[in-house]
């Protein structure tokens, strides 16, 4: 099966396919250093293992899904300041056996225990940060259940295979780049706050590592062993998520397990528009992302783009 596939929770900024071009573009640099062509696939990623991640499932006879799960796995492992198997994401999918596209929405979801007052003093003043850091900025999980009902579903490889990109990476690490050093030195109050992340990602002094070093996510590499292992039950089930659970009755959450038992993947139809002769089709709410791209398009229709370079 091939496929047209998008994730909506990976941002692209550069062009794989069958040869390999490097990003960001720096000074000096050329766009032409950034352009690759190819005939039977083309990867857009944020991470170099990511697209590499991609390309090996090709290798191995994998179809897009496949190539698409082992992306977000290991985008998971590489840019930890952006994305990760704690947060959730979109997906739209089309190939040849489908009639239309579909939209999987896989977003975290507010833990049952969640209420309008949660981030609000006694006086219903915001308690500043209260939604941004800590155990009350948690969502309940969606992206390992949304990624492994898809390749289920659609995927041609057996997912020990497509997870095992991530695990190396986590486990074997890689040399921290410029964007990853800058978010470690910002957050680094806020992940000093946690045995775990400051295990990761600070020095034993509590100074953030910085451009160069080794970030090795063991603990990582043995959750994504869980999924590979076991799929969608390494993660909502046994002892990932017994350390999930633990760790929001730690810190005074209100995740429980009945939020990991109940979540679950949905199947939506996406937003449809035109642009000239193209049809387009687009993420459906919850996301505004497929709206919002449609209007634009709409509105510069009757524009002669070329006239702006």
């Amino acid at each position: 099966m091939k496929f047209v596939l998008t994730l909506l929770f990976l941002s692209s900024c550069a062009q794989f396919s069958n040869d390999f071009a490097s990003a960001p573009l720096a000074p000096g640099q050329t766009r032409e250093g950034h352009e690759a062509s190819g005939q039977k696939w083309a990867i857009a990623t944020q991470g170099d293992a990511a697209s590499r991640a991609g390309a090996r499932m090709f290798a191995l006879g994998g179809n897009a899904v496949d190539a698409a799960a082992a992306i977000s796995f290991t985008i998971s492992v590489e840019r930890p300041q952006s994305t990760g198997i704690g947060g959730g994401g979109f997906l739209l999918l089309h190939g040849p056996s489908l009639e239309a596209p579909i939209a999987f929405d896989f977003r975290e979801k507010a833990p049952l225990k969640s209420h309008s007052k949660m981030y609000l003093d006694k006086n219903g003043n915001e308690i500043k940060g209260k939604s941004l850091d800590g155990i009350f900025a948690v969502g309940v999980p969606g992206l390992v259940a949304g990624i492994v009902e898809v390749h289920r579903r659609y995927g041609l490889l057996d997912l020990s295979d497509v997870l095992k990109p991530s695990i190396e990476l986590a486990r074997k690490g890689f040399n921290i780049y410029p964007e990853l050093a800058n978010a470690i030195k910002d957050r680094a109050p806020v992940l000093a706050k946690y045995k775990d992340s400051k295990k990761i990602f600070l020095h034993s002094d509590g100074s953030p590592k910085v451009e160069g070093e080794l970030l090795i996510q063991e603990d990582l590499a043995k959750t994504l062993e869980a999924i590979a292992k076991k799929g969608h039950a390494g993660f909502y089930k046994g002892a990932v998520a017994d350390k999930i659970i633990q760790e929001h009755q730690r810190h005074g959450g209100l995740m429980t397990q009945k939020d990991l038992d109940l979540y679950n993947v949905k199947m939506r139809k996406p937003v449809y528009g035109s642009y000239n002769e193209f049809d387009i089709y687009s993420m459906s709410p919850p996301s505004s992302g497929g709206i919002h791209v449609i209007q634009i398009l709409n509105t510069v229709e009757k524009d002669h783009l070329k006239t702006y370079g």
